[in-house]
């Protein structure tokens, strides 16, 4: 959706980094939305991005050692998702059934 962006997944290292580097910030991991195609595809990168920033990163810059979580997926994707590492994963429409968008 328009409405909603992040960062291209060439540049999330290097963001992770400089908010390790701000003080005060600790990044707890990533989140990504697997579009409808090449879901599972989404998902690796995700996963092997946060893998990257645990080992990569160690002090001096801890916070970017933190990387814990990796949020992806919802209730149409989730079993790809928890099959690359998810610890988060979105399923309201499976509790509250599809939107209706106005």
């Amino acid at each position: 959706e328009e409405s909603k962006s992040g960062c291209a997944p060439s540049h999330a290292i290097d963001l992770a980094q400089r908010i390790g580097a701000m003080g005060g910030l600790r990044l707890q991991g990533l989140m990504t939305i697997g579009a409808h195609v090449m879901m599972s595809a989404r998902f690796v990168r995700a996963s092997r991005i946060c893998a990257a920033l645990v080992t990569r990163f160690l002090p001096p810059v801890p916070s970017t050692a933190d990387c814990t979580e990796l949020s992806m997926g919802m209730t149409h994707d989730m079993a790809y998702a928890i099959e690359e590492g998810s610890t988060i994963v979105r399923v309201g429409t499976a509790i509250f059934g599809e939107r209706a968008f106005i």
